[in-house]
């Protein structure tokens, strides 16, 4: 496992350094504290990074991220989660797109869990500079290895992906971001669904320095014995962007 965060975490770097110098590129660094509930109740630290691209014609965003927490010396959570991109004509009325996020947690009962999706957005409203709001459906992929062989359940599932997101600017320095997923499976559309929400408030306090809160909440309805139905982490987090 150490090996696959070493080689995922050079890979984003290896992007980020090479394309710093590129006007279309732009990269992050970021850093901070989290509270767990739920399958994980800890208190945690993170690390991460990202770089995108923006274009008229494609856009791409590459972004890891490394949690780690401990109680008594001992480790009660470590998780490496990434994803990858890929928006057509992303500022047109609908945008179809790729995308792929992988999440490694032994401590929510996963070797590994990777999710394609391929689908199209459409953009109800958008000022640039200011808000932007969007619906998105998408075909997913799901491949689950579980950390426990005999839990019952099918490594490969594959879902429905409606998306709700918003985006708008508070005042000068703060913006405020919203996201729900709904995932119902094909075959077991009404007892094998997954719901996310995130929700994130961030200020830009220096430059290109930006402190943000978020929310974030992970609710399936099918889980491994004696693991929970609901996760939420809150999340404080400084970020540098170049």
């Amino acid at each position: 496992m150490k090996q696959k965060l070493f080689i995922i975490a050079l890979l984003v770097l290896s992007t980020v350094v090479a394309t710093a110098q590129e006007k279309k590129w732009k990269f992050n660094i970021n850093g901070g504290g989290i509270i767990n509930t739920g399958n994980i109740s800890n208190i945690a630290v993170s690390q991460g990074a990202g770089a995108d691209r923006n274009d008229s014609v494609l856009a791409f965003s590459a972004n890891y991220k490394y949690i780690y927490g401990e109680q008594d010396h001992v480790m009660n959570n470590r998780e490496l989660s990434s994803s990858l991109q890929f928006d057509l004509w992303q500022y047109s009325t609908i945008s179809p797109f790729l995308a792929a996020t992988d999440l490694i947690n032994r401590f929510k009962g996963y070797d590994n869990k990777l999710s394609l999706l391929v689908g199209a957005k459409w953009r109800i409203y958008s000022v640039p500079s200011i808000c932007d709001y969007s619906i998105s459906a998408a075909y997913v992929s799901e491949f689950i290895d579980y950390y426990d062989d005999e839990t019952g359940l099918s490594p490969n599932v594959q879902r429905l992906s409606l998306r709700a997101k918003i985006r708008q600017k508070i005042g000068s320095t703060t913006q405020l971001k919203h996201t729900t997923f709904y995932m119902p499976s094909f075959t077991d559309f009404m007892d094998d669904y997954i719901i996310t929400s995130v929700t994130s408030l961030e200020n830009n306090i220096y430059k290109n320095v930006f402190l943000g809160v978020q929310f974030s909440l992970e609710y399936r309805n099918l889980v491994p014995t004696g693991k929970e139905y609901l996760d939420t982490r809150t999340e404080i987090t400084l970020r540098v962007n170049f």
